[in-house]
Order: structure tokens, then sequence, then C-alpha cells
């Protein structure tokens, strides 16, 4: 579980970098670039919407994972928008919390 934790972790701080440097290049732009490329429907396309998919799924399961209270639907949304930033984090967060017990990481049940 500690490589797990550490493999989180490397790629959070990865994640938090490019943001950053995206940030600083471009501005707050990506809501329009993530749109712009899937209307082109090419291979950025392909992988946005893919990206996509995983988002929606990972969401899914933030939000069963809280029994859909409205606090679960709340994380679904950041972990959809936010993406791994997001998301990478809550996992990070939440494997901690479960203490190494993989049942209680993935069903968020003690």
């Amino acid at each position: 579980m500690s490589v797990f934790k550490i493999f989180l972790a490397v790629c959070w701080l990865a994640i938090v970098f490019v943001t950053v440097q995206a940030f600083n290049h471009q501005g707050m732009i990506a809501g329009e670039l993530f749109v712009s490329d899937i209307q082109a429907l090419n291979w950025r396309a392909q992988f946005n919407v893919d990206f996509l998919a995983h988002l929606l799924l990972l969401g899914s399961w933030v939000a069963w994972r809280h029994r859909f209270s409205p606090a679960g639907f709340g994380l679904a949304c950041a972990c959809v928008l936010g993406g791994g930033l997001v998301s990478m984090l809550y996992i990070l967060v939440a494997s901690v919390r479960a203490k190494g017990d993989m049942q209680v990481l993935l069903t968020g049940r003690s």
C-alpha cells in the first residue's frame, strides 16, 4: 500500500507542476481547449472523450462510495471537473484513512 501511496503522491505532484506551467503559459483556457479538441473529431478528440469517460466513471464511483450523499455528489463533481488534480488527492487521502484495507478503500465501508 505504501508504494501505491507514493505513486499517487508522485502523480499528484506531476499534475500540479504541469498545471501551474500550463496556467502560467496559457492562462485559464483548459475548458475551451478541451471542447474545441472534441469538436475537431481527431485523435485529440478521441483522447479527450476517453479521458472524460474515465472521469465520469471515477465520479460515479466517488458518489457511490459516499452512498450518493450530498457530500458524495460534491466530491464526485470536484473529481470530474478537477481531473487528476482532485482525484489523485482524493484517492491518496482515502487510502491513508483505509489504513491498508483495500475493501475499505474501494467501498468506503469499515
